[in-house]
């Protein structure tokens, strides 16, 4: 047997005392460290600048992703819903909603037009969220059943959606009121 600690630069059956001070490495660490773990490290490295620039994009992104719609729509101020709707008085009001109340109106150029105004509350980021969907939605389905919007009021304080007025009242009348039936004609 012969005993590991032991070197010697004459003998044969020693090894040489140079190797003793050098820490030997394995072909795996060789190749973990010089192949392996570099491009690892480079992958990570990118999928996390990857992940900070979307991030970075979505809080940069203006937060009324309506504009665009409110654009191929007829844009009318708060000025003129205001002289419409009489400063929207409660004699003027066709429903209310859990997101807003519905206004009927007459422009100044003779249109007759229903205005869903949105309940705007500063820390509440859902009806936000309501009319940018609604917005969405309204503009993109076509039935002859549904109601057109026509146009949009839209700043950071105030949310309206100017759609067709609806001469014989809401859905909610003829279903629910004791008044009015549904018949089929």
């Amino acid at each position: 047997m012969t005993n590991l600690a032991h070197c010697s630069e004459t003998r044969q059956q020693f090894r040489p005392c140079g190797n003793t001070l050098k820490r030997s490495r394995s072909k795996n660490e060789i190749l973990l460290t010089k192949y392996i773990l570099p491009p690892l490290l480079l992958v990570i490295l990118a999928v996390i600048v990857t992940i900070l620039m979307i991030r970075r994009r979505k809080l940069n992104a203006p937060p009324d992703s309506v504009f665009s719609l409110c654009i191929a729509w007829r844009r009318i101020s708060y000025r003129e819903l205001k002289e419409a709707t009489n400063t929207f008085s409660e004699s003027n009001i066709l429903g209310r909603g859990s997101f807003g109340t519905v206004y009927g109106g007459i422009l100044s150029d003779g249109l007759n037009f229903a205005v869903k105004v949105f309940n705007l509350q500063p820390e509440e980021a859902r009806l936000m969220r309501s009319f940018t969907t609604e917005s969405q939605v309204l503009s993109s389905i076509r039935h002859r059943n549904l109601l057109r919007v026509t146009g949009c009021c839209s700043n950071t304080e105030f949310k309206a959606l100017i759609m067709e007025y609806m001469p014989n009242g809401s859905l909610d009348k003829w279903l629910y009121s004791s008044n009015y039936f549904l018949d089929i004609l």
